[in-house]
């Protein structure tokens, strides 16, 4: 069991339904990724990833798949290319950058998983990009007025929701008609936002691999780089 103490700036936090496991991202002293067990999480905690990231933000899972999707978002304003959006395999091998180009603060990130696409926001660029799982097709879905420091970041459906951390607004974008709709408005700032829907939970038909201990996750005879 790893110490507490190393447990001092969580960001962003995504569940592994297939396997029942916590990840989180940890912008503290140690930067690092983690997973444990949903239910024994102080005995199983394991950190999968450490160092090599500037300040890891909201992270994403994709059981069936296999994969796991974080921002890392930068301070540096000058060079526009060192935000980067990364992915690993769930048992934290094959880590490799993602998306890189034109990022510099991106924070939530969400997944259509029926789609195999990646939405994320960032707020240095104050806008909405999405980007296919196989690492084609990005482009900016949204980047209007309404965009001040977009924050939290959840698909659900035909539409986009998302946090604004300066104004404390909750909006929903349909990305059909590119229409806007301001949901909520709470006192600022404002963080994550998720949205639960177990028709979003899908099954899965591969075995599954025991990481360290009780950690289990999603592993497959092969994998698709």
């Amino acid at each position: 069991m790893e110490p507490y103490h190393y447990l001092d700036n969580v960001e962003g936090i995504a569940v592994d339904w297939i396997g029942n496991n916590l990840y989180w991202t940890n912008d503290g002293h140690r930067k690092t990724i983690a997973v444990a067990r949903l239910e024994k999480a102080a005995q199983s905690r394991k950190t999968l990833l450490e160092g090599d990231m500037s300040h890891p933000r909201g992270i994403v899972v994709d059981p069936v798949n296999g994969w796991m999707y974080w921002t890392d978002w930068e301070e540096d304003e000058i060079d526009d290319s060192v935000g980067r959006i990364e992915k690993a395999w769930m048992d934290g091998y094959s880590r490799q950058i993602f998306v890189t180009s034109k990022m510099l603060w991106p924070n939530g990130l969400t997944l259509d998983y029926r789609a195999n696409v990646l939405y994320w926001c960032d707020a240095y660029y104050d806008h909405i990009e999405r980007i296919f799982l196989n690492g084609t097709d990005r482009k900016v879905v949204y980047n209007g007025k309404d965009l001040n420091h977009p924050f939290g970041l959840s698909h659900h459906g035909n539409y986009i929701y998302w946090t604004d951390y300066m104004n404390g607004s909750i909006f929903q974008l349909d990305l059909v008609t590119r229409n806007v709709t301001l949901l909520r408005s709470e006192r600022p700032p404002l963080f994550g936002l998720q949205i639960y829907d177990p028709r979003k939970q899908q099954e899965l038909e591969w075995p599954l691999k025991v990481v360290e201990k009780s950690i289990v996750v999603a592993t497959y005879t092969s994998r698709e780089m």
